[in-house]
């Protein structure tokens, strides 16, 4: 099967090019779909919440910049997806979605107990309701404390690898940060590479994009080809 028409088997009746919103709709709905530990472990589902990240980018940037994309092919190997803009440009280009977590944060331990916790209930006859975390003032302090050495150790493992110079890359924030001030901060004061293959770095926070000195990256990106 083509990645032009599926991906990995996953999506085998969605036809491409498609637009990002209705992209994110569907992938959305097929990750909801996934038992969340289950998850952890599936490649194929992993692979569509990269593609969810990429679309979810394509939208805040139609937004921000007034253009309107589709996307073309969904990928099953780095990068995630490739896209082009609707209106006066035929140009071919690609995201490469990545996400920053906490480096303590268990994903699959903490689905693992919330899946036995539902299995229980369910043989109990009980009504299954995770109860929200109250988050700390230390644990959020932490979170603001740690976003750069995240940011810095996942920057330094993708900036190493060439995905060609029409590629994005897109770090998807899912840190309890709960406003963009750390993002900020980082994307002002970091030190990239004289030479970065990406054609353009962005952080992605909720609906926000803030993009990682872009106009050098475009510099950059500039020479690579030169």
């Amino acid at each position: 099967m083509s990645d032009s028409i599926a991906l990995d088997g996953l999506l085998a009746n969605l036809a491409l090019p498609i637009e990002p919103e209705v992209l994110y709709q569907k992938l959305g709905e097929f990750l909801k779909g996934r038992d969340p530990y289950d998850f952890v472990a599936d490649q194929n589902a992993q692979k569509a919440r990269d593609c969810w990240i990429a679309s979810k980018f394509l939208l805040a940037h139609a937004e921000k910049s007034r253009r309107r994309y589709q996307v073309t092919k969904l990928m099953t190997k780095a990068p995630d997806i490739e896209y082009r803009e609707m209106v006066g440009s035929c140009e071919s280009l690609s995201i490469e979605a990545g996400e920053l977590l906490s480096p303590s944060y268990k994903r699959s331990e903490e689905y693992r107990k919330n899946k036995m916790e539902r299995e229980a209930c369910e043989r109990s006859g009980r009504a299954y309701n995770p109860a929200d975390k109250e988050l700390s003032t230390e644990f959020l302090e932490n979170e603001r404390i740690q976003f750069p050495v995240v940011a810095s150790g996942i920057l330094r493992r993708k900036l190493g690898k060439d995905y060609g110079a029409d590629c994005t890359l897109v770090l998807y924030v899912n840190m309890w940060l709960f406003e963009d001030a750390p993002i900020r901060k980082f994307a002002e004061t970091y030190q990239l590479p004289a030479r970065v293959r990406f054609k353009e770095i962005w952080f992605l926070y909720g609906e926000t994009i803030i993009p990682l000195k872009e106009h050098i990256i475009r510099s950059s990106a500039a020479e690579g080809r030169n």
